[in-house]
C-alpha cells in the first residue's frame, strides 16, 4: 500500500512539474515571448483573421476598424490631428482624448514614444480608425506613473485620424484613378495592374489588399506598393466592368 501511495505521489509531482514547465515555457518562450499575466489573451487576439502584426514587431498588433478616404498618408514629420482612447486589456482606461477640451491632439508620428505607434499612424488615411494591442514592456511610462497603466498589463489603443494640419507634409500623393479624367495620370505599370486585377472576385481583391497593407505596415518604401494599394482600394469600392477598361 505504501508503494502505491509513493507511486501516486510521484505521478502527482511529475504532473505538477510538467505543468510548471509548460507555464514557464509560455511565459519565457511562448508564441511571442510575452511575460505578461494576460499574454494568453493577447495571443488569442493576435490569431483573429483581421488582426495583423505591426512592421517587424512580433508582438504588437493592429486592426483596421474603419478605412479612411483618399490616398495621402502621413510621413514621420507630418502634422496631423488624432483622437485616441487607451485602456488596459482588462478594460481599465488611462487615456481618452475625446474628453479633453483642447483635443484632437496635434502631433507628428515621430513624436510618439510608444513602440509601433509611429508605424501605424503612417499607414492611416484621413478618417481611418485603427485598434492596437501593445505589450506593457514597450510602455514609455515608468513604475511610478499612474498605477492605472498596470505595468504588467497589455495596452489596447483606439486611434482615429481626424485630419492633416493645413501645411502638413504628406506621403504617397497618388494621382491614378480608375475612372474619370485622372485615368490619364495612371502610368503603364498601374494600367497593367488595373487590367490584371479588375476581373478578380471580391474575396481575392480583399486578400490582395491585406497582402499589400502588410508590406506598407513594414514601412516599405517601394512606391509601387502604394500605387497597387491605391488601385485595389478603388476596385473594392466599385469594381470596373470590362467596358470601362
Amino acid at each position: 500500500m505504501a508503494s502505491l501511495f509513493k507511486a501516486a505521489a510521484a505521478v502527482t509531482i511529475a504532473v505538477a512539474n510538467a505543468q510548471q514547465l509548460h507555464s514557464d515555457h509560455l511565459q519565457n518562450h511562448g508564441p511571442t515571448g510575452w511575460k505578461e499575466h494576460n499574454h494568453d489573451e493577447l495571443w488569442r487576439i493576435s490569431q483573429q483573421h483581421d488582426v495583423h502584426k505591426v512592421g517587424n514587431y512580433h508582438d504588437i498588433f493592429y486592426r483596421v476598424v474603419r478605412e479612411g478616404e483618399g490616398y495621402d498618408r502621413p510621413v514621420a514629420e507630418s502634422e496631423m490631428y488624432i483622437h485616441y482612447h487607451a485602456e488596459t486589456l482588462e478594460g481599465v482606461p488611462f487615456e481618452n482624448s475625446y474628453r479633453a477640451p483642447d483635443y484632437p491632439l496635434d502631433v507628428t508620428p515621430s513624436e510618439f514614444r510608444i513602440s509601433g505607434m509611429q508605424e501605424v499612424l503612417q499607414m492611416m488615411a484621413v478618417g481611418s480608425k485603427y485598434e492596437m494591442w501593445i505589450p506593457s514592456k514597450y510602455s514609455p511610462f515608468d513604475d511610478d506613473h499612474d498605477e492605472r497603466f498596470r505595468k504588467h498589463s497589455a495596452h489596447h489603443w483606439t486611434i482615429e485620424f481626424i485630419r492633416f494640419a493645413d501645411d502638413a507634409v504628406r506621403g504617397y500623393g497618388l494621382d491614378c484613378k480608375i475612372r474619370g479624367p485622372l485615368r490619364d495620370r495612371c502610368n503603364a505599370a498601374e494600367a497593367t495592374y488595373m487590367h490584371d486585377m479588375h476581373a478578380l472576385p471580391m474575396e481575392q481583391l480583399k486578400f490582395e489588399q491585406k497582402r499589400l497593407q502588410e508590406f506598407a505596415g513594414k514601412m516599405c518604401k517601394d512606391r509601387s506598393v502604394a500605387e497597387k494599394l491605391n488601385i485595389i482600394q478603388q476596385l473594392i469600392q466599385k469594381p470596373l466592368t470590362t467596358e470601362e477598361l
